[in-house]
């Protein structure tokens, strides 16, 4: 295991990258090569990462002074943490692990930072200046590797595999973004012709998707009407693209110096990673600079937040906040987790209150997933006392699971939420009141 130390204000001696046998100073790649400045945060705005995954927040990595560094949506420095050598792109999971790039010479690397505070390698194969990082709606791990013109991608249980090479078009891959239909779409951080954005289907087939307006394009995001964003590292302007791949134009030409990561807030602000003043820059939706959002480490490279679009929670693990009546755990292979929380409710009125946390705001879809039996009431749900979807009547001849969709709901802010199921009646044909529940889903609404 790297050892994860306390972020210090030291700077670290440039290292030269190598690509073949004799160094070279590529645009894209230095990018990386640019004068150093101090780094602004020091040994009192340390953060471990056992309080990661913080909710609206945003997470940036520091090329040039080997740290993480974190901030509110308000642009407050919130701590940081330093890596072992050169952080590169980083991603987290839907379970709140952060992963992070580590393009140390000789020692590349995918670092894994859980909730629990555990830190580990994921990867430390296959991989050649890992840059950026993104994960795939099944969470596979994509990683675009430059030196080597691959892109790698790593299962959950981390074992890699080649995606796409240098036959597939590719030449200094350096951005990853995804759309919603799960296209994975590659930025070519190349000067001149080959400076392109691929798109890959799924299964790998590559296409051009964007070949104008295009200057070393590094960082890629997407908004929530589909359109994508390139920075270009070379002229400083952000390029903006419709999903069919018709160039818009520019979308913003101010307040840049060298922009690398692209990532959009919930509420549609772009925020740039500029590597050559260590600042990141704010635009609005409609690409009005709103000035600089904070200042950082040395060399920002890539942006990331903590945005989950699926949710599942296991019943038998939420905490009950309240309940009427005797509750549960029964273990059930069929059941998705292996096991489902009963609620002996006797009438009418009975209740469980569960604790679920939202870890981002936005507006979500709920589904429940219940056990159906002949001796089953049927239920009401209430978010924070309010009904939500219609009530649910669990009663069957026979035994089975079922998930109920639910609609939507909007939470304003990350935090505890109260689901409470009440019981509101029976089946004429039931037996009883009881009701069970194998878990609750939340897909985000893009």
């Amino acid at each position: 295991m790297k050892s994860i130390r306390p972020m210090r204000s030291s700077l670290l001696h440039l290292q030269t990258r190598l690509f073949g046998a004799a160094p070279v100073n590529l645009l894209v790649l230095a990018v990386f090569q640019s004068a150093m400045p101090s780094i602004s945060a020091g040994s009192a705005d340390l953060e471990t990462p056992a309080r990661l995954p913080r909710p609206d927040t945003i997470y940036e990595t520091n090329y040039r002074s080997d740290t993480v560094e974190i901030f509110s949506l308000t642009g407050a420095h919130l701590g940081g943490f330093d890596m072992p050598e050169k952080p590169a792109g980083l991603a987290f999971d839907t379970a709140g692990n952060l992963y992070v790039a580590s393009d140390a010479r000789n020692d590349y690397s995918i670092l894994k930072f859980a909730p629990d505070g555990s830190v580990s390698v994921f990867a430390d194969s296959g991989l050649s200046n890992p840059s950026a990082l993104a994960f795939d709606r099944a969470g596979n791990l994509f990683v675009a590797n430059p030196r080597n013109n691959t892109i790698r991608k790593f299962t959950p249980d981390g074992v890699g595999t080649e995606f796409a090479n240098e036959e597939d078009g590719l030449f200094l891959p350096v951005g990853l973004a995804f759309d919603t239909a799960g296209n994975l779409y590659v930025s070519n951080g190349s000067p001149g012709a080959s400076g392109i954005v691929l798109k890959f289907t799924p299964d790998g087939v590559g296409s051009v998707f964007a070949d104008s307006g295009l200057q070393v394009p590094f960082g890629l995001a997407f908004d929530s009407a589909g359109n994508l964003y390139v920075a270009n590292s070379l002229s400083n302007t952000i390029e903006k693209f419709s999903p069919t791949g018709q160039d818009l134009g520019v979308f913003a030409s101010t307040g840049m110096a060298g922009p690398l990561g692209l990532m959009f807030d919930p509420a549609g602000n772009l925020y740039v990673a500029n590597r050559d003043n260590s600042t990141i820059e704010k635009f609005s939706s409609t690409g009005e600079d709103l000035g600089v959002f904070a200042h950082t480490g040395g060399g920002p490279h890539f942006l990331a937040m903590f945005r989950p679009t699926h949710l599942h929670f296991e019943s038998e693990a939420l905490r009950v906040q309240a309940r009427s009546a005797a509750y549960q755990i029964l273990s059930d292979p069929q059941a998705s987790g292996g096991a489902y929380a009963l609620l002996n409710a006797t009438v009418p009125g009975d209740f469980v209150t569960y604790s679920v946390p939202i870890v981002t705001a936005g507006t979500y879809n709920v589904k429940v997933g219940i056990q159906t039996r002949n001796d089953k009431g049927i239920f009401q749900l209430a978010i924070a006392g309010v009904n939500q979807g219609t009530p649910q009547d669990e009663y069957s001849l026979t035994v089975g699971y079922e998930v109920r969709d639910l609609g939507t709901v909007t939470f304003t802010s990350a935090g505890d939420e109260a689901f409470q199921f009440v019981v509101t009646g029976r089946n004429p044909s039931s037996g009883g009141y009881r009701l069970a529940f194998d878990h609750i889903d939340l897909d985000l609404v893009p």
